[in-house]
């Protein structure tokens, strides 16, 4: 847990303002909550054409959205339900997800998408594998009535494929790339169990 500690210290330095996570402003009074923000690529630009969907309590929540052409979304969701996850996917990207959001407050979130392959920091890999993470688990608590849309789902955006091809961070100290690379092999070996479940 020291790694992850360090690296989210480190962020805070070097991780300019309008890459910050998310900002809640209070509670909807017309019982609709409001998330938005901006989708970066790795060098900052904007990132239109992605795509952003919202769960509540594991169930799809109003409609997706896209990134335009200035990289921002916004979703108005119901409020009170607790936010399972938000996902964030392009075609041409690793996956993001945003999990466990208060339902009861609006939340500002900004994100960077990476190329699969494309390298980062500790952090940024950290994130990402944090992503699949919880996709894997989502999966996992979904009734078997949606195994098929859920393994379609993992085919048609590539997640095992991607994930597999996620780069380790260079130029860190040995520990640290242990850490990230026990969690990465452990991750790989997790989606290949539950493709095959899934089946």
């Amino acid at each position: 847990m020291a790694v992850r500690h360090f690296a989210r210290q480190a962020v805070v330095l070097l991780t300019p303002v309008f890459f910050s996570g998310r900002h809640d402003s209070g509670v909807n009074p017309q019982q609709k909550i409001q998330i938005d923000g901006w989708v970066y690529d790795a060098g900052g630009s904007p990132l239109p054409g992605v795509n952003v969907a919202a769960f509540q309590e594991g169930v799809p929540s109003s409609r997706p959205a896209d990134t335009g052409p200035d990289g921002r979304y916004e979703l108005s969701l119901d409020s009170g339900r607790t936010v399972s996850k938000i996902e964030y996917t392009r075609s041409d990207r690793d996956l993001e997800v945003v999990a466990h959001l208060s339902g009861s407050r609006d939340h500002r979130i900004s994100k960077i998408l990476y190329r699969p392959g494309e390298p980062r920091s500790v952090v940024a890999t950290e994130e990402t594998l944090d992503s699949y993470e919880h996709a894997l688990l989502f999966a996992l608590a979904a009734p078997f009535r949606a195994r098929p849309a859920i393994l379609a789902e993992f085919q048609a955006r590539e997640y095992a494929p991607k994930l597999a091809r996620l780069p380790l961070p260079t130029g860190i100290e040995e520990s640290a790339r242990q850490f990230l690379r026990r969690r990465h092999e452990q991750l790989i070996g997790d989606y290949s169990a539950i493709l095959s479940s899934l089946r």
